[in-house]
């Protein structure tokens, strides 16, 4: 598809590039609160109706864009080693 991937962030680079990122959802009428829809588009590059939207070169590892959910947003809300992991003292 020429163009593709265009009109979506280039996630990918921006990590490269060292851009500080998390992964998340406002959750309004058109995004879902179910985390995995999110996982799912920055790992296979296509929405839940399997229209692609990114090409191969801006899809995440599993574990990249786990680490973008957890860790990297618990970043941004200032609270490393409050939240961002499953260990015990730490909000799940």
């Amino acid at each position: 598809m020429e163009g593709e991937g265009r009109a979506v962030p280039p996630v990918k680079r921006m990590l490269a590039a060292g851009v500080p990122l998390g992964a998340g959802t406002d959750a309004t009428r058109v995004a879902s609160y179910n985390p995995f829809v999110s996982l799912y588009w920055l790992i296979t590059g296509k929405t839940v109706g399997g229209t692609p939207l990114y090409t191969d070169a801006n899809r995440l590892e599993r574990m990249e864009a786990l680490r973008l959910w957890t860790a990297s947003s618990a970043w941004f809300s200032s609270e490393l080693g409050k939240k961002g992991a499953l260990v015990p003292g730490q909000l799940g």
